[in-house]
C-alpha cells in the first residue's frame, strides 16, 4: 500500500512541477495541490467511487481500492488524504453523516483562510461550506426541520480522529458482509469494531482521569 501511495504522490509532485515554478508546499497553494491531486487520481489514474456496486466489501479494503481504483466515500478519502499528506498538504476528514467529506483551509486572494470541502467519492468535487452542508442535508433520511442545515454546518467544523475513521470503515464492512450473506466475516468485523470502541473509550477515560 505504501509503495502505491508513494507513486501516486510522486505523480502529483510531477503535476505540480509541470504547472508551477516551485513544488515546495510552502510556495504552492493548497487549492493548487487539490487540483493536482484531483487531476492525477481521477483523470490520469481513473479512481472513482463505486456507484455500481456500493456495498461490495472490496470497497472497504485500501489495498483493493488501490488495485481496482474503486472505493466508497471513506476509503477513497483515506487515499486522498494520504496522497495529499505526502506532498505536504493538510486535508482532513470531517465526521459528516452518511457521506464522508474532506476539508481544507485554503488562502483567498486577501490572504484570509477559507474552508473548502472535497467529495473524494465524486471525482474530487470542491464545495463551499454552505454547498457541502446543503449536499449532506438533503441526503439525511426522514423529515428535516428548520435547523437541520445549521446543525450540518456545525458538524462540518469537526475533523474526524483516526479512530473514528477506522470505526466507520469497520461499520461499512459489517454492513457490506452481512448484506452479501457472509455472516462469519460480519461477526469478525463486528468484534473488531467492538474492540476498537472499547479501546477508544478506555483511552478517553484515562485521559480524563476516570478510574
Amino acid at each position: 500500500v505504501r509503495v502505491e501511495l508513494d507513486a501516486i504522490a510522486a505523480a502529483v509532485q510531477d503535476e505540480l512541477r509541470a504547472s508551477t515554478t516551485s513544488s515546495s508546499p510552502s510556495s504552492v497553494s493548497l487549492l493548487r495541490v487539490i487540483q493536482a491531486v484531483n487531476h492525477v487520481l481521477y483523470t490520469k489514474l481513473n479512481f472513482r467511487g463505486n456507484e455500481d456496486d456500493y456495498y461490495d466489501p472490496r470497497n472497504s479494503y485500501i489495498n483493493q481500492v488501490l488495485k481496482r481504483k474503486l472505493g466508497n466515500p471513506i476509503t477513497i478519502s483515506v487515499v486522498y488524504m494520504a496522497v495529499a499528506a505526502r506532498v505536504g498538504a493538510t486535508v482532513q476528514a470531517v465526521n459528516s453523516p452518511g457521506h464522508l467529506l474532506l476539508k481544507a483551509e485554503v488562502a483567498r486572494p486577501d490572504m484570509q483562510a477559507d474552508t473548502v470541502f472535497v467529495d473524494a467519492f465524486s471525482s474530487g468535487r470542491v464545495m463551499t461550506r454552505l454547498e457541502a452542508a446543503e449536499f449532506l442535508t438533503v441526503r439525511l433520511p426522514g423529515d428535516l426541520d428548520d435547523d437541520a442545515l445549521t446543525r450540518m454546518m456545525t458538524i462540518l467544523s469537526t475533523p474526524m480522529t483516526p479512530t473514528k475513521i477506522y470505526s466507520r470503515m469497520l461499520h461499512n464492512l459489517v454492513h457490506a458482509c452481512a448484506r452479501g450473506g457472509d455472516q462469519a466475516a460480519a461477526v469478525v468485523f463486528s468484534e473488531a469494531l467492538s474492540a476498537l470502541e472499547l479501546a477508544a473509550a478506555t483511552v478517553h477515560d484515562t485521559a480524563n482521569g476516570s478510574s
